[in-house]
């Protein structure tokens, strides 16, 4: 848990870091505007940089660094 508590840590943001989390878990933009009351465009954009802080392109490549992480 500890990986998956600090994975991103010292590069993303707090609420691009909650939603690495929640995109881990499975969650989809929808589901994460709902678990975090924002909205879906608003997820949209910490993913859009998120992806552009990690270097990836697509969630596949997210859980593949989260993975190698480990």
């Amino acid at each position: 848990t500890d990986c998956f508590d600090n994975f991103g840590d010292g590069l993303l943001t707090h609420r691009e870091r909650e939603i690495t989390q929640l995109l881990l878990l499975g969650h989809s933009t929808k589901s994460i505007a709902r678990e975090l009351d924002i909205s879906p465009v608003t997820v949209m954009v910490h993913n859009r940089n998120l992806f552009v802080k990690l270097r990836i392109t697509s969630q596949y490549e997210l859980f593949s660094l989260f993975i190698d992480t480990l």
